[in-house]
């Protein structure tokens, strides 16, 4: 196996251009993987297979459930997958230790981000996302099928990177300690509200947290903004990317954009609070 280190963007034209070099006969080679993540994580009674994969999506990709193999709690309702389930879960999907993997979505690459982060999070590097997603694709010109791929399996295996996570209890030091940047991607309606508890009036963030919205890293298309812009938006919240950082949103899912983001700006495995806020506000009178 050889590590590598790829660019996190690909643009439509480039994919365009590397489907046309390697897609042959209804498969891809081993080295090669395109993953259509659309998933719905505000309805659970959305099917992402037979609502958005098979409706059509890009020739050559096999859809990637971001949600398989992971269990719901009422704190955590999109909780880490079980290694071993998710082992043999992506080598149904043909990939292997250096395949590169491409992921996108149809809708506004939460769920494709989320993919990224957690391919990532089990060991594979060489993973990227398509700038703009399905809905750039096809605005580009560039065809969509129902056609699904033949797929030999791949032999990837799970390889828990713990850098990459923080749960409740390294929040809980990192504010006390104030050693790293909480960057939170919720919008700023939520992430400014106050609420009551029994406890009194508490602001709507932990404490310390600074607020880059999911919504202002991207360009009216769906690409991420031009990395000065991206540079901007850190600035204003007095971000120092010289300073260990913390990605966090609600629920763990928009929250993988500003790791993504942050990577983007040449600040290496920004590691996500999966739990979030919905966690952290649960626990937080205990």
């Amino acid at each position: 196996m050889t590590i590598k280190r790829v660019g996190l963007l690909v643009s439509t034209n480039h994919l365009r251009e590397k489907l046309a070099s390697v897609w042959r006969g209804n498969r891809l080679g081993k080295d090669f993987r395109v993953l259509d993540s659309s998933y719905d994580f505000d309805d659970d009674k959305t099917d992402g297979y037979k609502d958005f994969y098979q409706q059509g999506h890009i020739p050559s990709s096999v859809y990637f459930n971001p949600q398989n193999c992971s269990k719901s709690t009422p704190l955590i309702p999109f909780d880490l997958p079980d290694p071993h389930c998710f082992t043999d879960y992506v080598q149904s999907l043909g990939v292997s230790p250096d395949t590169h993997v491409v992921l996108y979505d149809r809708m506004n690459s939460d769920a494709a981000l989320r993919a990224w982060w957690l391919l990532r999070l089990y060991g594979h590097r060489n993973t990227s996302v398509l700038d703009g997603g399905l809905r750039k694709w096809v605005r580009d010109g560039y065809p969509v099928t129902t056609e699904e791929p033949d797929v030999e399996r791949g032999d990837f295996k799970s390889r828990l990177d713990q850098s990459l996570m923080k749960n409740y209890h390294h929040m809980k030091d990192s504010v006390n300690s104030k050693k790293e940047q909480i960057i939170d991607a919720r919008g700023p309606g939520a992430f400014n509200k106050v609420i009551q508890t029994s406890i009194g009036d508490i602001k709507n963030f932990i404490p310390g947290a600074k607020n880059i919205p999911y919504r202002s890293l991207f360009n009216d298309d769906g690409t991420f903004k031009a990395v000065d812009e991206i540079k901007e938006l850190f600035n204003q919240q007095n971000v120092d990317l010289s300073r260990p950082l913390i990605a966090m949103c609600y629920r763990g899912i928009t929250g993988c954009a500003l790791s993504a983001a942050a990577e983007l700006l040449g600040k290496h495995d920004t590691p996500l609070y999966y739990g979030s806020w919905k966690e952290w506000s649960g626990r937080m009178t205990e």
